[in-house]
């Protein structure tokens, strides 16, 4: 996250909280909802350890890939699964097949690009910034096939509470790319791990229903 590495661990400590409260709720499919804001409070913590940690240390970038293994390969392919499983609408599983697809797409490619460039983590206007090598063209089209993926795979729900988290999170990423552009990833993970808490909510009326 930005800022400070307090700042992410408070967000990993809170998260922590919120899943397990959040699981208790949970039943069935909903329980793959659940884990969301675990998932992202370990991230949270990963970060705050890029942040105390030497960040070309093999401990420094040890926690760099796990922020970016659920950055870059667990959310592009993650939510689209969850929301498809969560759907009830035959019409729109169908569709939403399509957000899959572009989720492993997105993953597969991030993966190799992983695998085959040297990661750099650097801080930049007290923001953590990653880079695996990308050239701005190819940055913006990856990040154009994350984003179809996870926002539009939300925004196809019958769910309208999904709908409605998968257009906040479209605006946090259009707040991320205008004011932090160099530590996207990081600022915009941030946002979405903030976002995360509300699944609390999005379970207790679930569980009510």
């Amino acid at each position: 996250m930005c800022f400070s590495a307090p700042a992410s661990f408070a967000a990993s400590g809170i998260l922590t909280a919120i899943g397990a409260a959040g699981f208790t709720k949970a039943k069935k499919v909903y329980r793959f909802v659940a884990l969301v804001p675990f998932m992202f409070a370990l991230q949270q913590l990963f970060e705050g350890l890029v942040w105390i940690l030497p960040k070309q240390s093999v401990a420094g970038l040890g926690a760099a890939y796990g922020f970016l293994f659920f950055a870059l390969l667990v959310w592009p392919i993650y939510i689209p699964i969850v929301v498809y499983a969560l759907e009830k609408q035959r019409k729109r599983k169908k569709i939403l097949r399509i957000f899959i697809g572009a989720g492993f797409v997105t993953v597969t490619f991030l993966l190799l690009a992983l695998l085959m460039n040297p990661l750099e983590v650097s801080v930049v206007c007290w923001n953590i910034a990653y880079h695996i090598g990308f050239s701005n063209t190819l940055y913006i089209v990856i990040g154009s096939i994350y984003i179809f993926a996870v926002c539009g795979s939300l925004l196809m729900s019958s769910d309208v509470w999904i709908r409605i988290f998968g257009v906040v999170l479209i605006i946090s990423a259009i707040i991320a790319t205008l004011f932090f552009y160099i530590a996207f990833a990081s600022v915009w993970c941030f946002f979405a791990a903030l976002l995360s808490g509300l699944i609390f909510l999005y379970l207790r009326r679930e569980n009510r229903e």
